[in-house]
């Protein structure tokens, strides 16, 4: 939601620049501090992490951007909790893990508990209609093919490698590909509105905890956990998006949020 708030006032195009790019101001910084006396990945690493950065920051954050811009949040909500069922086929196919019925079985607990806090059987009973919204959601699903496909990689890359040093050199990566992508619409007015009260909090949302703590949570946990066990705790951000809109006052629990929140614990705990 505090994206597609931004993306009412900024192109798509130029916030997956200037998200990116406030993201590795603050990630370049804390990866130096967090380094010291710790040697830097070798040059094979930083090869593996371009196609890493390429998959997971640069068309993740594209795409999400354009996607967001021409659907609707419940839409985009649906389609990203693909993303564990993705990641958990692409590693299957690439014979990084083999199949597990208890995992698999979370999996579908934490799903069902998402799709319960988004309300999607509302959605289906008042129809769940593409129509004008079809290219956007194609983006979204694009997203989170891409974002799958980076798990699976970083949980390769990952092992034995300092996640904040990762995370910043893929965005390192991202800013440079991005700023290429973003530089026609980039100026000063855009810029600007970002700067704005009503847009800024939002915005910094979007950057600090959106994808600064997200890509170093995901990095991090990479190099413990299978790709799929990681992916499954984007079942999680909903419900603290929930949690956090209670706290400002503007939700308040009720019987789905208990259920939900029950379904979603139980299957990242499995």
């Amino acid at each position: 939601m505090a994206v597609k708030l931004v993306l009412d006032e900024v192109p798509a195009r130029a916030w997956a620049f200037y998200r990116v790019l406030g993201a590795t101001i603050l990630l370049v910084p804390l990866g130096l501090l967090f380094s010291r006396g710790k040697s830097w990945p070798p040059l094979r690493i930083w090869l593996w992490l371009l196609p890493a950065s390429i998959l997971g920051v640069v068309l993740n954050q594209a795409l999400f951007a354009l996607g967001l811009e021409r659907t609707t949040p419940a839409h985009s909500a649906v389609i990203v909790s693909t993303i564990p069922i993705l990641t958990l086929t692409i590693a299957l196919l690439v014979r990084q893990e083999r199949f597990d019925r208890r995992r698999l079985l979370g999996m579908g607990s934490a799903f069902l508990g998402v799709m319960i806090l988004i309300e999607a059987d509302q959605m289906l009973l008042a129809g769940f209609e593409f129509g004008e919204t079809a290219q956007g959601d194609l983006f979204i699903l694009c997203n989170a093919f891409s974002f799958a496909c980076f798990l699976v990689l970083m949980r390769k890359v990952a092992k034995g490698v300092d996640a904040f040093q990762t995370t910043a050199i893929c965005f390192l990566y991202a800013t440079i590909l991005l700023g290429l992508w973003s530089w026609p619409v980039l100026d000063e007015q855009n810029f600007a509105v970002l700067l704005e009260a009503e847009i800024l909090p939002y915005a910094a949302y979007a950057i600090i905890g959106g994808t600064v703590l997200t890509y170093f949570l995901n990095n991090w946990a990479l190099r413990y956990s299978p790709s799929s066990q990681v992916a499954v705790y984007t079942y999680v951000q909903p419900l603290v998006a929930t949690i956090l809109s209670m706290a400002l006052g503007q939700d308040s629990p009720d019987l789905r949020f208990f259920i939900a929140a029950a379904l979603v614990f139980m299957g990242v705990m499995r």
